[in-house]
């Protein structure tokens, strides 16, 4: 991974792109404010916020622009291979049912649904190299 693939954020920058065509839709909200987490940009194009949710288990959402979506996967990527690099073993994350190319593209990426808690499925990645 090069390490210039992955910088903080600033709020404004974050927010910027919560509201930005093709994640705004997705939230169902205008987002104003991030709340927790570290906020990351990887590659220039996707925004990562990052929990540490102890044991070396990591919340994790993603958000990336509609004209962005042509470099998903490879972001994807950089985004797990950089929180594996963080000694996390576990991530999770949540992505509303009605969502299922959402849902497809991480199940692409080795997320395997883990539960669902009403309108959300529960995502959940784990490094290989930990077992």
């Amino acid at each position: 991974m090069d390490t210039d693939s992955v910088r903080l954020s600033h709020a404004g920058e974050a927010i910027g792109i919560l509201n930005s065509d093709g994640v705004s839709d997705r939230l169902n909200a205008k987002a104003e404010k991030i709340h927790r987490g570290m906020s990351y940009i990887i590659n220039d194009r996707m925004l990562l916020i990052l929990m540490d949710l102890g044991d070396q288990i990591a919340e994790a959402h993603i958000a990336q622009s509609k004209s962005n979506w042509p470099s998903i996967h490879e972001d994807i990527e950089t985004a797990i291979e950089f929180i594996a690099n963080l000694g996390f073993v576990e991530i999770y994350t949540n992505v509303r049912s009605e969502l299922k190319k959402t849902i497809n593209l991480l199940t692409k990426h080795n997320f395997r649904i883990d539960d669902t808690i009403q309108s959300e499925v529960i995502l959940k990645w784990e490094s290989k190299q930990h077992y």
